[in-house]
């Protein structure tokens, strides 16, 4: 028995808190829980979101990319009797998911008897303005300053 009570000396005084303290500690760790359950199912239903919001955007640019080539078709027969002209997707597989990513197209035309090749894409006019006018600011420095 003695030795019993030297024990229990040596362990120290028990803290009257512990089990309050653990009570809260247990419903911390079950209101975590719900909240990653909730956070999990939200996730679940943006992800669900963000693919139908894909599909769509992708039969949306199908159909329109459709439409915009059979006018591009018809646009070139009306310039170039006889000729013949297409739209057609630079990356085969169609367009991208909308989050990182987008979908280019190329123009085709080719006049009657001619083999149909790909139109040139040419630098818009804002783009060369802004080239000569860097251009003559950096001529009409002085040469110590280039």
């Amino acid at each position: 028995m003695e030795r019993l009570a030297r024990r229990r000396e040596q362990l120290g005084p028990v803290n009257p808190l512990a089990k309050r303290e653990y009570e809260e500690a247990v419903e911390h760790v079950e209101e975590l829980e719900t909240q990653r359950r909730d956070l999990e199912s939200a996730l679940a239903e943006l992800e669900g979101l963000i693919k139908d919001t894909d599909k769509r955007i992708r039969e949306s640019f199908e159909e329109t990319f459709e439409a915009a080539a059979r006018n591009f078709e018809e646009v070139v027969q009306h310039l170039f009797p006889g000729g013949r002209g297409r739209l057609r997707l630079v990356h085969a597989e169609g367009p991208r998911a909308v989050i990182g990513g987008e979908a280019a197209s190329g123009p085709e035309a080719a006049a009657s008897g001619k083999t149909r090749r790909a139109v040139p894409r040419r630098p818009s006019a804002t783009t060369s303005s802004t080239r000569r006018a860097r251009a003559w600011k950096w001529r009409s420095r002085p040469p110590a300053s280039r």
